[in-house]
């Protein structure tokens, strides 16, 4: 088992207290609606498979 380094368990440790936070919820809610339609192009309509 490895631990990282600590400027990396520093930004996570940071990254997750910023997930906490309603502006943080506001601007996620915006790309999870991108990131649902980007992902519906190929696995709902068959997309990967078209020339």
């Amino acid at each position: 088992m490895g631990f990282p380094p600590r400027e990396l368990l520093d930004l996570q440790i940071r990254n997750r207290a910023d997930q906490q936070e309603p502006d943080w919820h506001k601007r996620y809610a915006v790309r999870s609606g991108i990131e649902g339609t980007t992902c519906e192009v190929p696995h709902g309509h068959g997309m990967r498979h078209c020339r």
